[in-house]
């Protein structure tokens, strides 16, 4: 029969090594097994490893890093940030305009990394137009609403309409050259009519991105702003079918003035040319004018200026009259 007594030596063996992985874990571990939130007491070694000074905008503190696991680091002595502070005088001033607000931008003095400045401060209305003489604002250094009625435009043509507020001039992007939106004033006529017999051409097609409706009736046949846009869009589509002389790039082409932005005029603008036809330098009396704004396929937008009447003519027919170019700036 063996003996079955445990050998000494070999329980004392047992429990050193027990007692060494022990103490290995407990130096390697950065868990607290008692539970503490407390980082100092949890097991984490933290060193400081670098001071950052307050800015404007950002606290300070000091940097400490765990030198068990590098990932783990702690903000301590934590400075509030400094806030801005103004110089005595602005960086910039924009003096006001019959548009514009006055308003002046001020560099904070402690000029940190981030050199800042103070956003723009209103410190004084916009003038507001003064149409004390008319239709032209009496504030010229400051203004550039300078047009009157039947004042002859930056193009040679005609002023026929004048937005003291401005309209939106839709943008356009394609090949026929591209312009961002923006905002307008004042429609200029050309001072003379252009071509005759003219077709607008693209017979059977609806040409995409153009001012399309089918009754007067419809809020966007006295829309204004479409014009340039809708141009440019029926000049790329008859590009790609090879027709030429058409309306709209009769009135695209035109360079009265040195201008090179007139354009065939919406349903809307030409509206408005019509209202003020009996101006000096417009003079029209009579005719037929083809607008930039289609109806189906197969028909277009014109007014008859003998009595103002909006009709649709077949885009193939060369019995309308000539082109009125406009502009708008």
């Amino acid at each position: 029969m063996k003996n079955l007594t445990k050998n000494p030596k070999l329980t004392v063996s047992f429990g050193f090594i027990a007692l060494i992985t022990l103490i290995a874990f407990a130096m390697t571990a950065c868990e607290d097994p008692t539970g503490s939130t407390d980082p100092c007491d949890s097991g984490h070694d933290f060193q400081f490893t670098l001071t950052t000074a307050p800015t404007c905008i950002d606290e300070g503190f000091d940097l400490y890093t765990c030198s068990r696991t590098p990932s783990v680091t702690e903000q301590r002595n934590i400075v509030a940030k400094l806030g801005h502070e103004k110089t005595g005088e602005p960086f910039a001033v924009v003096d006001p305009t019959c548009t514009v607000d006055r308003t002046k931008t001020y560099r904070c003095i402690r000029f940190d990394a981030f050199d800042h400045t103070f956003p723009e401060e209103k410190v004084e209305d916009a003038l507001g137009h003064d149409f004390t003489g008319g239709t032209v604002c009496v504030r010229p250094d400051v203004c550039g609403y300078n047009y009157a009625l039947g004042d002859t435009g930056p193009g040679d043509g005609v002023i026929f309409y004048i937005a003291p507020d401005g309209f939106t001039v839709e943008g356009y992007t394609g090949t026929t050259g591209s312009f961002a939106q923006y905002t307008a004033y004042y429609l200029e006529a050309a001072p003379s009519n252009s071509g005759n017999n003219v077709e607008w051409g693209a017979n059977g097609t609806l040409i995409s991105g153009v001012s399309t409706f089918t009754s007067t009736s419809d809020e966007l046949s006295n829309a204004i702003g479409n014009g340039r846009k809708d141009t440019l869009s029926i000049v790329a589509h008859l590009a790609t079918i090879d027709e030429t002389g058409k309306a709209a790039q009769i009135a695209s082409a035109a360079t009265f003035g040195g201008q090179n932005d007139w354009f065939l005029p919406s349903s809307g603008e030409l509206n408005l040319l019509y209202v003020e036809r009996n101006l000096p330098g417009i003079g029209i009396t009579s005719g037929f004018f083809w607008s930039s704004s289609q109806r189906d396929d197969n028909t277009a937008w014109g007014q008859l200026f003998a009595n103002g009447v909006w009709s649709y003519g077949s885009k193939g027919s060369s019995s309308a009259g000539p082109v009125r170019a406009v502009r708008a700036f």
